[in-house]
């Protein structure tokens, strides 16, 4: 390092950091993300057996069929399922035991799949508790959102049976088997980016890519004084081709989005210009004195670039980029998403792909010698950037491929 280098090392305490690269890009579009899946489907809760009185429907459920005097199969619309660690979903409306005047009932079911079986919880006589389990082959496809089960055994669990026994003044309370279940619906997934850029879902994924690398650990390390942004905008080809798509569908204003507090790089009057990622924190170390080869530093930056391209059905995204320098470890790390395919347009259908903070790119500073500006700061120029094996297949593009270079400036 130079010894003016050296001389400015001290004045690096304030610190700020701004990102930019030549790229191209439109002008700024903002917009908000938003997503509301869609669950269609029924159930039908069948209870044949009598034992646990007269049975009937709360509405908007309905009795479908009357079995004897007193069995009956209730059938309810079904809406918000979730495919988190179980499957679950609501039922509309509920189920009502009588016997003479003394009356129960079974409010907002909720039902939870595990593997061979299948739990309702609700509300029976105003206490919440899981009131039935049915055991059977239930079918489910989370990646589809499908669920379905046949012939299930359907019964009280101890604790609703002593419940109902107690409620109805019954004899006994009514164990062992009281009848069946039956469940269809499917879900129709919305991503987060429906209103923007409107690409239909063909199936969901969670969890698609390796978790985020920790981040270095800064010892000494002085904040950001004053930051201003990440410019980057992945790469310049990839922006050109989306931005040409779309601007020949007459569809120019939704190819490349800047969201969230994001925006877009100068010069404003080229349409595929990059992003620009207001800069929230940031951190840097020097480390060795007369040496950069080990300096570190942590730039956080805040918005969404959303690059969608309707026309040959996909979108991708990356939020909330930061920047990593850290020797053989600098890297960008992203919240990234993105729906590949939509409706199997260039082979079969790909998944939407949920919104996960991943080491998205690597940077090589191997040939890279930061140089003293006025004011003592210190920048990087021209770092060359790569799609990381563990984002990658990322935008189409493969581990290793080259992307939009960065330059790094922190300064005093």
């Amino acid at each position: 390092m130079s010894n003016r280098l050296n001389r400015h090392r001290s004045l690096i305490a304030g610190l700020a950091a701004f990102f930019a690269v030549f790229a191209f890009s439109m002008s700024q579009f903002h917009g908000s993300a938003s997503a509301a899946d869609v669950t269609t489907g029924s159930v039908a809760i069948t209870v044949s057996s009598g034992k646990a009185g007269k049975v009937s429907a709360v509405g908007p459920a309905t009795v479908t069929k009357r079995i004897g005097k007193k069995g009956a199969r209730v059938t309810g619309s079904v809406s918000s399922a979730t495919y988190d660690a179980t499957v679950g979903a609501s039922v509309a409306g509920g189920i009502r035991f009588s016997n003479g005047k003394r009356r129960i009932a079974v409010t907002g079911i909720g039902l939870s799949f595990y593997k061979s079986r299948v739990v309702l919880s609700g509300k029976l006589g105003g206490k919440q508790l899981n009131v039935f389990k049915a055991t059977g082959s239930p079918e489910v496809d989370t990646a589809k959102g499908v669920a379905s089960l046949s012939g299930g055994k359907l019964t009280f669990t101890k604790a609703a049976a002593a419940k109902v026994r107690k409620a109805l003044k019954l004899r006994k309370a009514p164990r062992g088997r009281i009848g069946g279940l039956g469940i269809q619906f499917n879900t129709t997934f919305v991503d987060q980016y429906h209103e923007q850029c409107g690409v239909a879902v063909d199936s969901r994924s969670v969890g698609s890519w390796p978790a985020e690398s920790a981040l270095p650990v800064l010892t000494g390390a002085t904040a950001t004084a004053r930051p201003t942004s990440i410019d980057w905008g992945l790469r310049a080809s990839f922006r050109g081709y989306i931005f040409g798509t779309m601007a020949a569908a007459g569809k120019s204003e939704k190819a490349l989005q800047a969201l969230d507090g994001a925006g877009r790089t100068n010069p404003p009057m080229s349409p595929t210009r990059g992003f620009s990622f207001p800069v929230s924190a940031g951190q840097y170390a020097a480390n060795s004195p007369g040496s950069s080869s080990d300096d570190q530093a942590i730039i956080n930056g805040t918005g969404t670039a959303l690059f969608c391209n309707t026309e040959h059905f996909f979108w991708a995204s990356i939020t909330d980029p930061t920047i990593v320098i850290d020797g053989a470890n600098s890297r960008i790390v992203a919240t990234i998403s993105q729906n590949i395919n939509g409706n199997g347009m260039f082979g079969a259908n790909g998944p939407w792909q949920t919104p996960q903070r991943v080491d998205l790119a690597t940077l090589d500073l191997s040939a890279v010698t930061p140089t003293i500006g006025e004011g003592g700061t210190l920048t990087y120029t021209d770092i060359p950037v790569s799609m990381s094996a563990s984002a990658a297949p990322f935008a189409t593009y493969r581990a290793g491929t080259a992307l939009d270079p960065i330059t790094v400036t922190i300064g005093a």
